[in-house]
């Protein structure tokens, strides 16, 4: 389930939006089964269901603390120095902007996706979960740090 075709509209969303809102160059790298790699600690993640007629699934946006501390920074048009809960609806609001840009592009294919809202954890060496099926993490690296896309998606 998890082709290229699927996957591209996410990975240039998160590209695009890490730019265009939060000033960052980011480069992909290498995809890889979560738990097969080491990964550096994350400190706050969106996470939201996938839900179409076809299959249902979960996509989350991780960040390094340096890296989304940067982001928002950029965002917003002022130093951020610390993850709050004033602050953490960025992660989401970047999320959100993901998932239109991949339903946009997949809606046509044939995928109808459901309206979702995000949910943000955040944490010291934070550890996301979408349960026991296996989650594709693409790391995009960026030059003060890496964001990671995690997806999971099963047969509905």
């Amino acid at each position: 389930m998890l082709d290229l075709n699927f996957i591209n509209p996410f990975i240039l969303g998160a590209v695009d939006a890490l730019k265009v809102q939060g000033g960052l160059t980011v480069e992909g790298g290498k995809p890889f089964l979560k738990g097969k790699e080491p990964m550096p600690p994350i400190s706050i993640a969106a996470q939201l269901g996938l839900t179409s007629v076809q299959f249902k699934g979960a996509i989350s946006l991780c960040f390094e603390e340096k890296v989304f501390l940067k982001m928002l920074s950029n965002m917003l048009g002022e130093e951020i120095k610390e993850i709050t809960v004033e602050n953490q609806d960025g992660a989401s609001e970047l999320l959100n902007m993901v998932y239109g840009f991949a339903k946009t592009a997949l809606n046509p294919k044939g995928y109808t996706f459901d309206r979702a809202i995000p949910t943000v954890v955040r944490g010291k060496e934070l550890s996301t979960s979408h349960g026991r099926l296996p989650t594709l993490v693409i790391p995009l690296r960026s030059d003060i740090g890496f964001v990671f896309i995690e997806i999971t998606v099963h047969q509905a």
